[in-house]
Order: C-alpha cells, then structure tokens, then sequence
C-alpha cells in the first residue's frame, strides 16, 4: 500500500469512531438506554376548591417503567400568592403505591404533608422529581 492509502484509511477509521462515539453519547441521554428515566404521563389529581379547615388531598398518578426510578428524590411545593406555605422533600420508594389494576404508581398528598387549609386564597402546588424531569404544577382556590 500507498502512504496516501494508509492515511486515507487512517482518516476514514478516525471519522468513524468519531461518528460512533458521538452517536452513542446522544443515545445515551434518550430514554431508550436511560434507565432513570420516568416514561409516561403525570397526573396531579386534585379538588379545584377547598374550604378554610379542609385537609389537603390528592393523588400523583404516574407511568412508571424505570425500576431505578424508585431511588429519586422528590419535592413538594405549596404556595399562596409569593408566600411558601410549605415545602418537603421525600423520596419516591417511601411514598408510591403500585396501583393493582395497572403498571400505574400514584402517591397520596397527605402521605408526603399533613395539611390543613387556614386561610382563604389562591393556592398553587408543585411536585417535583428533578432528576427524572418531572414536573407539575396546579392552582386552586381555598374558599
């Protein structure tokens, strides 16, 4: 062979592995090959309004198919106008219940924060699992 032939080669094998390794670095962040990713809908299920002495209910219903997703940290935001009314954290294998019927999981507000509504307002809530990217926000009011 050639010395340009030999670098001709040299250059393609380099492109290549160049390609592949940029090919396996964006596949890698799908959630084809990503197992901490959480594949599906959030549903934040959740009374439009309350009363002043109500407890706050609701459920988190999630698709749930990764099983290293049970290690994630969540958060719990409850908010009125720019005022924190609470915020916890928790983690997700302490807190999700499999629902019998379906691959579905769902977690129960009062099982991350015993709440009771005091005042009247416009309240919004935020559930988070920040490393999933999942995220989910509704307002509602407290007559």
């Amino acid at each position: 062979m050639e010395k340009r032939e030999v670098m001709f080669y040299v250059v393609i094998s380099v492109v290549f592995l160049l390609f592949l390794y940029v090919a396996f670095s964006f596949l890698s962040k799908t959630t084809i090959l990503n197992p901490r990713t959480l594949i599906g809908n959030i549903v934040l299920d959740l009374q439009e309004n309350y009363k002043t002495g109500d407890k706050l209910t609701g459920k988190i219903f999630m698709s749930k198919k990764s099983r290293d997703s049970m290690d994630s940290s969540g958060f719990l935001l409850l908010t009125k106008g720019n005022e924190s009314i609470f915020s916890e954290t928790f983690f997700l294998k302490d807190i999700l219940i499999k629902d019998m019927d379906s691959e579905d999981y769902f977690v129960e507000l009062n099982q991350i924060k015993d709440f009771t509504f005091q005042e009247p307002g416009e309240y919004e809530i935020f559930f988070s699992v920040m490393d999933l990217n999942l995220n989910i926000k509704k307002s509602f009011k407290v007559k």
